[in-house]
């Protein structure tokens, strides 16, 4: 856990922390303690959370799968915004 993705390589980020991997494989939440150290909190075979991003992407508007659609832009850095209400 000690390499960051491209872009984000001027961030560092502050320890511990929670770290949400997801492919279309499977997903996994990871507890990042410090660098090079971290504990398995939980997993999943399937792609529960890509599915989550699916599901997102179409409140978006965005084009099914809204997975890629999202990361694309988090990439370039366009910002999606969504307004949530409070319950009453």
């Amino acid at each position: 856990m000690d390499t960051w993705p491209a872009c984000f390589c001027d961030l560092q980020p502050a320890f511990p922390h929670l770290n949400l991997i997801v492919s279309g494989g499977h997903t996994q939440i990871m507890r990042v303690i410090a660098p090079g150290q971290s504990e398995l909190l939980g997993k999943t075979r399937d792609d529960a959370a890509g599915e989550a991003f699916d599901k997102v992407g179409k409140l978006l508007g965005l084009p099914y799968p809204g997975g890629p659609e999202i990361d694309r832009r988090a990439r370039l850095e366009i910002q999606l915004s969504m307004r949530f209400h409070e319950r009453a």
